[in-house]
């Protein structure tokens, strides 16, 4: 059985861990890296392509990521813009490195779907 100190050690180490990575987040939000892991994904799955200007990960009030000036093309199916993007992952997963968009919110859509 574990010590109060054992316990609360292993508290402290786990919310260091959990801040660290939050901190962290900011920096990889913004690079190239993901970038062109989004839209290798977006391909794979679509066909399609997605270019954004800006993005921002905030913690509070809630966890989330915002891409602004977010053009999208979808070959011959939909094509638009989106001037910002607010998706609102849940946060159990991405502590295992999953990414699931619990909402996803976007501020002035001009999307053209070809049916």
């Amino acid at each position: 059985m574990l010590s109060r100190k054992h316990l609360a050690y292993s508290f402290l180490t786990v919310a260091a861990v959990i801040v660290a990575a939050l901190l962290a987040l900011p920096s990889f939000i913004n690079s190239d890296s993901l970038r062109a892991k989004l839209n290798a994904t977006i391909q794979e799955q679509t066909d399609g392509q997605v270019h954004y200007q800006q993005s921002e990960f905030a913690i509070l009030p809630r966890l989330s990521i915002t891409l602004t000036q977010v053009e999208i093309d979808f070959a011959d199916q939909m094509q638009g813009s989106v001037a910002s993007v607010q998706v609102y992952p849940e946060f159990w997963p991405l502590l295992k490195g999953q990414v699931r968009p619990g909402r996803i919110v976007l501020d002035t859509p001009n999307i053209n779907l070809s049916l």
